[in-house]
């Protein structure tokens, strides 16, 4: 019987490892051949992909994600919204959004964030309107997307109904 080695980066301390050093660490070990790969260990790959920005190995963890079934985590695939919405791949964000059985306010933002840095604010309104609860970031990403687009009375629209709801 062959023994399996856990490998699980959530117990190292928030002030040690940077993203990097916690996506070197799992990609190290998740070539080793014979490895049982935690839930732990995912999160923190997609988080330091997310971070980095990582094209290449961002996509290799959500195949591996999908492959060994971790592919339901809500975390796991906020991660993956942020992920791709910071790398410019917002259709593969939006992919993993529509996918996705239980929705946090991270993921909401993430793709939102995403949709107005790609210059879609329409599509990044559509999403916001969809939303059954936001925070000042929801309503921050908005003013900014109008603002960039030179819209600057939608922009202030919305800050005064954020205002208001405040208040």
């Amino acid at each position: 019987m062959r023994a399996f080695q856990t490998i699980d980066l959530s117990s190292l301390p928030m002030d040690g490892p940077s993203p990097n050093d916690l996506l070197d660490r799992a990609k190290e070990n998740l070539s080793i051949g014979g490895l049982q790969i935690s839930m732990a260990t995912m999160k923190n790959a997609t988080w330091g992909c997310e971070r980095l920005r990582t094209n290449e190995e961002g996509e290799q963890i959500h195949g591996l994600v999908l492959k060994i079934g971790f592919g339901s985590d809500v975390y796991v695939q906020s991660n993956l919204v942020s992920f791709y919405s910071k790398c410019g791949k917002i259709t593969s964000a939006r992919k993993v959004f529509d996918g996705m059985v239980e929705k946090d306010l991270v993921c909401w933002n993430s793709l939102i964030d995403g949709y107005v840095k790609c210059g879609e604010v329409d599509m990044a309104r559509e999403v916001f309107d969809g939303m059954l609860e936001r925070d000042s970031f929801s309503w921050t990403v908005w003013v900014d997307g109008y603002s960039k687009r030179g819209e600057i009375e939608v922009a202030r629209g919305f800050f005064d109904r954020m205002l208001a709801r405040i208040q």
